[in-house]
């Protein structure tokens, strides 16, 4: 019995940070999104988005082709035509979970200070029932809900 208590007591405590993190806006959960489908140059590939509020994490799992991208949007499209940026995660994949937490340094989709800014964040346009973007490869990637 003092064995559970302790447990509950540590969940309980670690459930209290993480809900003040939450509050305090430095913590918060991307969950995963099931009805988002991921093409790639115009054909469905097997992948994963997570997201929530503005922020989004499309992950394409084709083989030898798995990679993570970070989706910032500002929720509006702006007069070029842009409704965000994408920021490359380089080597780190989301893992397949239902959800991902998010803080300031995760997921690790950063540009690093020996990059150039420009080639590793692109433009977010619009597409017929969802968001598409280019990468450098010049691989156009499409996230849209699934159509019934």
């Amino acid at each position: 019995m003092k064995k559970f208590a302790v447990i509950a007591g540590a969940v309980a405590a670690l459930g209290a940070v993480g809900w003040s993190l939450y509050l305090n806006g430095k913590l918060d959960f991307l969950l995963r999104l099931r009805r988002i489908t991921v093409e790639v140059n115009g054909v469905a590939v097997d992948g994963d988005v997570y997201g929530h509020r503005f922020v989004s994490v499309v992950t394409r799992r084709d083989p030898g082709k798995q990679h993570s991208y970070l989706l910032s949007s500002a929720g509006d499209i702006d007069p070029a035509g842009n409704l965000g940026s994408v920021t490359d995660c380089h080597d780190w994949v989301a893992p397949r979970l239902p959800l991902l937490i998010q803080t300031r340094s995760y997921p690790p989709c950063l540009v690093r200070p020996d990059e150039a800014k420009r080639r590793w964040i692109w433009t977010l346009t619009p597409y017929p029932h969802g968001v598409k973007f280019v990468t450098p490869e010049h691989e156009t990637i499409v996230i849209r809900e699934a159509l019934p």
